[in-house]
């Protein structure tokens, strides 16, 4: 499994959807995650790839920011 596949794993199975409805441009709000649902896929993404994500500081709102932000 390449990384953006386990991100895109990762948020379906936080937000209960099938991974082909989570598309890079996809608004994770707009696709019924809530901000704790945002943290906890964050929180796995940092355990997984031993980073440190501030989604304060970085605006993290879709499929595609996570992945920009594990690939720095």
């Amino acid at each position: 499994m390449n990384d953006f596949e386990a991100v895109r794993h990762i948020i379906s199975e936080t937000a209960g959807l099938s991974e082909a409805d989570i598309m890079p441009d996809s608004d994770l709000t707009g696709l019924g995650l809530n901000e704790l649902d945002l943290t906890e896929i964050l929180m796995e993404l940092e355990d997984k790839y031993d980073i440190l994500i501030d989604n304060e500081e970085h605006n993290i709102h879709s499929y595609n920011d996570m992945l920009q932000h594990i690939m720095l």
